[in-house]
């Protein structure tokens, strides 16, 4: 009997994937520019699968990306799509490295480092308005203003969590080495507590570490212990 049980478990199981499988599923074009489009990044509203956000490194001029951005409300038939402005500090008009997210209040979100042709400071961007004229808000969440990359975002959107609404951001330094920095809002992206240092390790550029090189790959011993890329993820319960 148990063996019949789990003959058609796998049974049930392999057709449910052969279902997937066999669907298919249409491309929208996004953009239009034929220059650099990169690392994407996509979210979906908790509040109705039909508004998405979707955001990507915008190459308008052959130098630094822009951060791009596009908006959904009909489940990505048709996108809407802008560039973020700085209302802050006017020269910080590069952008990469995007993530983003929605919370269940209906703010969207844009995280990304600014740039004024280096790497950082890391900013996040909220929106409730999904059609143009989109208007943004914008908050400077690190410190530090140079050698920043990758940072992502994370938001609780759990009703059984105490920290419902709660908005994460972490990042990488490399001012000094490598560095996992993390900072976290509790106002909805208005501002963002003090950063603090999760991890630190070495660098992944040889020049910059005194770790013995591998002779063979000429690439770090490794011994090292390099940090990068962070990826913020809540729990139902709350924990991060």
């Amino acid at each position: 009997m148990k063996a019949i049980i789990l003959f058609l478990a796998w049974f049930t199981l392999v057709m449910s994937a052969s279902t997937l499988w066999a669907q298919t599923f249409t491309n929208v074009q996004v953009t239009t520019n034929t220059l650099d489009q990169s690392e994407t990044a996509v979210a979906i509203s908790p509040l109705s699968t039909s508004i998405q956000l979707a955001a990507w490194n915008d190459t308008q001029d052959d130098q630094f990306s822009q951060p791009g951005f596009g908006f959904t409300t009909n489940g990505g038939n048709t996108w809407a799509l802008g560039l973020l402005p700085d209302v802050i500090n006017p020269s910080l008009i590069w952008g990469f490295d995007p993530s983003v997210a929605f919370d269940r209040s209906g703010n969207a979100y844009y995280c990304y480092i600014a740039s004024s042709g280096g790497l950082g400071p890391v900013y996040v961007a909220r929106t409730t308005t999904f059609q143009p004229p989109f208007t943004w808000q914008l908050t400077q969440v690190s410190t530090l203003t140079s050698n920043l990359d990758k940072p992502y975002m994370g938001v609780d959107n759990y009703p059984s969590s105490v920290y419902n609404g709660r908005v994460y951001v972490s990042w990488t330094d490399f001012n000094s080495g490598s560095a996992i920095n993390f900072a976290y809002s509790t106002n909805q992206g208005q501002t963002f507590s003090s950063p603090i240092t999760l991890t630190t390790g070495t660098s992944d550029d040889p020049s910059l570490s005194s770790l013995p090189l591998d002779p063979k790959d000429k690439k770090i011993n490794e011994t090292a212990t390099f940090v990068q890329g962070s990826v913020p993820t809540v729990a139902p319960n709350g924990d991060l």
